[in-house]
This record gives C-alpha cells, sequence and structure tokens, in this order.
C-alpha cells in the first residue's frame, strides 16, 4: 500500500496543537469521510475509503502516517502535498 508518511515540527503550546488537530482532523473527516478516534491523549487513529493511519502528538512535532488503498497510488503526492499544507496551516502560529 502506497504510505504517506512525514513530521512536522510546531511552536505552539502542546495544548493549543491538540486542540488545532483535532479541528483540523474533524474538518477532514467531513471533507474525505472518513472518521478519527482517539487511542490515547495524543495519538489518534484515522481511518475510511480503505485508507488507515495515525496522527501522533510529541512536544514539538506530530508524526502523520497514512496508508492508501492501492485504487489512490496514482493520487499519492497530491493527496500528500495536500494534507502537508492543511496540518501546516492548522499548526501556524497566529
Amino acid at each position: 500500500m502506497p504510505t504517506i508518511a512525514f513530521r512536522h515540527d510546531y511552536k505552539l503550546p502542546r495544548e493549543e496543537a491538540r486542540r488545532r488537530l483535532g479541528e483540523l482532523l474533524q474538518r477532514f473527516a467531513e471533507k474525505y469521510r472518513f472518521s478519527s478516534s482517539a487511542e490515547s491523549e495524543d495519538r489518534m487513529m484515522i481511518k475510511g475509503r480503505g485508507a488507515k493511519g495515525y496522527v501522533t502528538l510529541y512536544e514539538t512535532q506530530i508524526e502523520f502516517e497514512l496508508k492508501l488503498p492501492f485504487f489512490l497510488a496514482p493520487l499519492h503526492s497530491r493527496i500528500e502535498k495536500g494534507i502537508r499544507w492543511e496540518v501546516t496551516q492548522a499548526l501556524a502560529p497566529r
């Protein structure tokens, strides 16, 4: 399965990063019709439409991993670019 995996540094307080990440995953769920559930306070599982992955929040960084179904392989780069942009925007200082 094609995989999107990256880490993203942030400079927000951890609670604020957690809140914004939760809002981002909610928008993703509505936009792309997948679900997310908390495995712990700092790790969320995401899945839907054959994709499955995790988002893990660390002190100054998040780790994003999403396994895509094979039918989305041709769109891998485009999907990854969009996700990275959304994460960057969500966790940018305001």
